[in-house]
């Protein structure tokens, strides 16, 4: 009987063997580490990836020979909720080579935080690979940003309306001397222009609170209706001292 084996492993007995006519001879097959049997051939014919072969009642000459192959292993790649994956994600490697490159893609509104295995590399490439790798992405969702509520926007900017109204008291208007042409010129002057501001004030003040409310107001044109607003209110204000 003649038993051989190819690179990376043993077969034992190996080489020619004499057995008794009649009798059994059982051989055993072994792979080198990090390598399995990859077939057997008895007499030719495959037997599969046995790791031993018995023959019995031997009556004629026989040939057995073992070949094996390197391990591989499986990465498999996969993300969770709020991303996807680039590369292949799933792949076989022999033992000690390297995957090729995956990447996890966050979602809009989402970003990367680290694999399954706690690492964080992204791109990502296993390397030296010694065994079966399964791993998933994990992502987690963007912070708002930041945004004043139209009730804030509205205390905020009214604030800044109220600041902007003078004081009566303050008022640097020269005083008016009594007399019946200077009374009649007031009081034309009052009836032609103070419903015509008061109206327009209030149209403005009600655009801007509805544009505060709303949370459709800039803050350009906040100050604009703030300057309008001042401006209005300073007139009424020297109306109302003119009809005192």
């Amino acid at each position: 009987m003649a038993a051989s084996a190819g690179e990376n492993g043993s077969i034992s007995p190996s080489g020619v063997i004499t057995v008794s006519q009649g009798g059994n001879q059982t051989f055993t097959i072994t792979p080198n580490e990090n390598y399995h049997v990859e077939d057997v051939l008895v007499d030719d014919v495959s037997v599969g990836a046995v790791t031993s072969h018995t023959f019995t009642e031997i009556n004629d000459n026989h040939t057995i020979s073992a070949s094996f192959a390197i391990d591989q292993h499986s990465l498999t790649y996969s993300a969770g909720t709020g991303g996807s994956i680039t590369g292949t994600a799933f792949q076989e490697v022999n033992h000690g080579s390297s995957g090729t490159q995956v990447t996890a893609v966050p979602s809009t509104g989402y970003r990367f935080v680290s694999w399954s295995d706690s690492s964080t590399d992204n791109p990502r490439t296993d390397t030296n690979v010694t065994g079966d790798i399964t791993v998933t992405a994990n992502f987690e969702s963007l912070p708002a940003t930041p945004r004043s509520s139209p009730q804030a926007n509205k205390a905020k900017l009214t604030d800044k309306v109220l600041e902007n109204i003078p004081d009566q008291s303050e008022s640097d208007l020269e005083p008016v001397e009594s007399s019946q042409e200077t009374t009649e010129t007031i009081g034309s002057r009052i009836a032609s222009t103070m419903p015509k501001a008061i109206s327009t004030t209030a149209n403005i003040i009600q655009s801007f609170q509805s544009g505060i409310i709303n949370g459709t107001i800039s803050l350009d044109q906040a100050n604009t209706l703030i300057s309008q607003i001042s401006a209005l209110v300073r007139l009424i204000v020297e109306l109302s001292r003119l009809a005192i």
